[in-house]
């Protein structure tokens, strides 16, 4: 088994008209640069399954 080395942060990323929030990847590795409240875009999978999770590869910062 080889381990890749980690790319991602896991964040609780609450998105706009919702009241709660879902744990998935953010794409920010510097924690400096990641703050409560900042804007976020989903990065969409190649291949959809119907599943957010798997649908969305992880969250990029946009800003904000």
């Amino acid at each position: 088994l080889e381990l890749e080395a980690i790319r991602h942060h896991l964040n609780y990323i609450r998105l706009d008209g919702t009241d709660s929030s879902i744990l998935h990847c953010l794409d920010e590795l510097d924690e400096s640069k990641i703050r409560t409240g900042m804007k976020v875009k989903a990065v969409f999978a190649d291949k959809r399954t119907g599943d957010y999770f798997t649908d969305i590869m992880h969250f990029r910062l946009t800003g904000g």
